[in-house]
């Protein structure tokens, strides 16, 4: 999709208007219904705005949408999700180490970055972490992927 529409995705990034209103829902969209990958709007959003007003954008849009993930299940699944939880003994012994240290944990997992944001959040909402924890980890967690990933994608995309 992106080949096909790649010029007219390049004009309307190099000169159309842009809100950062709705460019900051399009990037919570994006992170809460990953139908595309987020490094490649990373890299997008970088291209329109720079690296580091592109990464902030990003992260905020990424941190939001982590904080709302995790929301929704905590107060939609959270009965279902312990009772999961309890069923192997692998993932009780897991689940008793990420609660040990669940701020680290949370940080780790966000720094990994094959593993999907979106297990992160759920995991966290499902075992009940507790929110300022969760929120903080996330947020600094967040911050190296998408440094990265607009550097990557501003100077990659200022190729074509």
């Amino acid at each position: 999709m992106l080949i096909v529409y790649k010029s007219e995705l390049l004009a309307w990034m190099q000169h159309g208007s842009h809100s950062v209103f709705l460019m900051l829902l399009i990037t919570i969209c994006f992170t809460f219904f990953p139908i595309l990958p987020y490094s490649v709007v990373i890299g997008i959003m970088a291209f329109m705005y720079g690296t580091l007003p592109g990464a902030l954008l990003c992260w905020t849009g990424a941190w939001i949408s982590s904080l709302l993930m995790y929301a929704y299940t905590r107060i939609f699944y959270s009965d279902q999700a312990n009772k999961w939880l309890s069923t192997n003994e692998r993932i009780v012994s897991f689940h008793a180490k990420v609660k040990k240290n669940p701020f680290v944990s949370i940080l780790l997992a966000r720094l990994i970055p094959v593993l999907p944001q979106s297990v992160v959040s759920i995991y966290a909402g499902a075992a009940c972490i507790p929110f300022p924890v969760y929120a903080f980890a996330s947020a600094i967690g967040k911050i190296p992927g998408m440094l990265i990933y607009a550097f990557i994608g501003k100077h990659l995309l200022s190729l074509f």
